[in-house]
């Protein structure tokens, strides 16, 4: 995430990962860290990690298998069509040989951001023989989030973090306690509901996890 603020304009993007939100801001190098170096605005993504990238299916063997971002998988064969299904329902393809191509479709799972099944269009040609290859890009999956840290009348410090696509955290009030680089998140109604965030000056970054309940995997 990226603050925003008189020395910040935009937003910065950042990829991220399952139950982490990396924030960065337009901070210089200090000591202690202070009420003054995280109040804003901040907003970044995280991104699902859908599985994509080159698709190999090598048929050099009595048994075709399958390869995609490092996970193999046996391939079904009938006549002219063939199926891939990785395991724990990671992505299906489903296709049929065509005029010396491999034509058909990713099947992506459904995620938290989208609730259906999607399917992307894959080619696959032969490389070498009886080796074929092709790309596939799946749907993007990602949630985005936004959190407010703003001083409160007594002196502390409170945020309100908001995820627009499935209104995770529900605006919920986060009280922060500072304890050097590390920011303590404890749920105003529910303090139980917690969580906590390494905050870098140097590297201009803060690195939060979200309580279990909340994960995004």
């Amino acid at each position: 995430m990226r603050k925003i603020g008189s020395a910040a304009k935009g937003l910065l993007m950042l990829a991220l990962a399952a139950s982490l939100f990396d924030i960065s801001s337009d901070l210089r190098a200090a000591g202690e860290t202070t009420n003054a170096d995280i109040v804003g605005l901040w907003c970044g993504r995280v991104n699902q990690g859908s599985i994509g990238g080159e698709l190999r299916i090598d048929t050099r063997k009595s048994e075709w298998r399958a390869t995609i971002s490092g996970v193999s998988a046996p391939v079904q064969r009938n006549e002219n069509a063939v199926n891939v299904a990785l395991p724990n329902n990671a992505g299906e393809f489903r296709g049929h040989f065509v005029n010396q191509q491999i034509v058909g479709h990713w099947i992506q799972p459904p995620s938290d951001v989208n609730n259906n099944r999607n399917a992307t269009p894959v080619e696959l040609v032969e490389v070498s023989r009886h080796v074929w290859q092709g790309q596939v890009n799946p749907l993007a999956t990602t949630l985005t989030f936004g959190m407010s840290i703003q001083p409160a009348s007594d002196g502390s410090i409170g945020a309100v973090v908001r995820n627009r696509e499935l209104n995770l955290f529900r605006r919920d009030t986060y009280r922060i306690e500072i304890h050097d680089r590390e920011l303590a998140f404890s749920d105003t109604k529910n303090p139980s509901n917690e969580f906590k965030a390494q905050f870098s000056p140097e590297k201009q970054l803060l690195l939060a996890a979200l309580t279990q309940s909340r994960q995004v995997s």
